[in-house]
């Protein structure tokens, strides 16, 4: 089971280091993009598409992102008055609505791409199903997340395991003494 954990441990790495890649993209993209037209009056067209479709798929990665790491909004003033039991039944419920909802989406973006795909686009001159590829890829992989939380639920895991890498108590205790004593000296 512990190799199975790693696995899972170096996959979600690569899920998330995809993500970052996607905003760094953006941000590098961007950047250039207002120097070129501020500074020397120029401007492309398939630059700003680019933006447009890597911000698309950043937004689309990241829904399982969101699922695995417990970032999705949720409004729960009334949810919390729930006995601990009916919080976590009806949790369970919310991801098999959420499963059913990313799966019906990545049945209707393909269903929707064979139909809309065909258009070419403007700046980048390439049929638009290339770019419209990450809904169901997106809604996919989300529904892979959610399955992933599902079982975690289920198990009574979910609160044990955790996604986002939380710093360590003691090594944050550490730094913050070798901070305190460098600069009493």
């Amino acid at each position: 089971m512990d190799g199975l954990k790693k696995a899972g441990w170096y996959l979600y790495k690569l899920y998330v280091g995809i993500g970052m890649l996607a905003i760094g993209i953006i941000t590098v993209c961007v950047i250039s993009s207002v120097i070129m037209r501020y500074f020397f009056n120029v401007s492309f067209i398939f630059l700003e598409e680019f933006v447009t479709a890597v911000f698309t798929f950043s937004t689309f990665w990241g829904i399982g992102i969101a699922v695995l790491e417990n970032e999705h909004i949720v409004i729960d003033v009334v949810f919390q008055t729930f006995p601990k039991k009916v919080r976590h039944a009806l949790t369970i419920i919310n991801h098999f609505l959420m499963l059913a909802v990313n799966l019906l989406m990545v049945y209707l973006s393909i269903e929707w791409i064979s139909k809309a795909g065909k258009t070419m686009s403007n700046g980048l001159r390439i049929q638009l199903k290339y770019l419209y590829v990450i809904l169901p890829i997106g809604f996919a992989v989300a529904s892979v997340c959610v399955v992933v939380k599902l079982i975690l639920l289920i198990t009574g895991q979910d609160e044990k395991v955790r996604f986002k890498p939380e710093p360590d108590l003691d090594d944050l205790i550490e730094q913050m003494e070798a901070e305190l004593s460098s600069s009493s000296d």
